[in-house]
């Protein structure tokens, strides 16, 4: 272990998406032309009344015997059936069912274990978990293409996989470090990594190890650090690792804090 921090400034950048929208016009209407299709058409506006006394069954989308038409240009004309409605469009199609309600979301609980030691860190955000996640993913990148830590190579390392026991020890130091305000891998009231790591629920174990960082605001950053410091590059790169616990929360002094716990069972 290796009692270091890192404290970093970052600039934050915003981008704004402008949109353009576009408008149209109708085309206009040539009153002439509609004279004429009517005309074709054999409508006038002398006998609408009488000719509209017929009926559309049998006709829709034609003109019926009595001279009323069942189209779906009768209504501009004025000459449509009287129960052209009725007969050739219906009642509206009745609308389809409600969607079903969405499956409630399954509880979320299984990323940290359940007891009373992980309770107080149980609820993490998205935002935060996500976070931990992609530390766990740029770790096992630099271990797939190896490394040299302080001078010392080390070869490609197989992947760590994420523990929940070894999580909420993270998450725990974390929240620790925030709220007394201390930054060593010696939490309150003297208590070690490794004791962390039983409180949590580990159970026996080989081999393990600690990586602690404040100040940084993404896992770029931390994992950046970590491979920059011949410590803690060791413990990122070392082979007889099998399982990682990454803590990641906010506040205190440097605002933002990480702990990796790597062990083997």
């Amino acid at each position: 272990m290796v009692d270091n921090a890192w404290r970093r400034v970052a600039a934050l950048a915003f981008g704004v998406f402008i949109g353009a929208a576009v408008t149209g016009c109708d085309e206009p209407v040539d009153e002439d032309e509609l004279a004429i299709e009517e005309e074709d058409r054999g409508r006038g506006a002398d006998a609408i009344d009488e000719r509209a006394g017929g009926s559309c069954v049998g006709y829709c989308g034609a003109m019926a015997p009595s001279g009323c038409w069942c189209d779906s240009a009768c209504a501009q004309y004025g000459d449509c059936c009287a129960d052209k409605v009725d007969v050739c469009e219906g009642p509206p199609d009745d609308p389809p069912p409600d969607d079903p309600p969405p499956d409630d979301p399954p509880p979320d609980g299984g990323d940290v274990p359940d007891n009373a030691y992980c309770a107080a860190v149980a609820g993490w955000s998205a935002g935060a978990k996500a976070f931990e996640e992609e530390v766990v993913t740029l770790v096992n990148q630099r271990r797939a293409a190896g490394a040299t830590c302080g001078g010392t190579p080390y070869g490609p390392a197989g992947a760590l996989v994420m523990n929940p026991a070894l999580r909420c020890a993270g998450r725990k130091h974390d929240v620790d470090m925030i709220t007394n305000n201390f930054f060593s891998h010696t939490g309150t009231g003297g208590t070690t990594p490794w004791q962390r790591i039983a409180s949590a629920g580990y159970g026996a174990y080989v081999t393990a190890g600690e990586n602690i960082a404040a100040g940084q605001t993404t896992p770029a950053a931390v994992v950046q650090g970590w491979m920059d410091s011949p410590g803690h590059c060791t413990n990122i790169m070392n082979a007889a690792f099998e399982e990682i616990g990454v803590g990641y929360a906010t506040g205190g002094t440097y605002g933002h804090y990480w702990t990796q716990t790597f062990a083997t069972q």
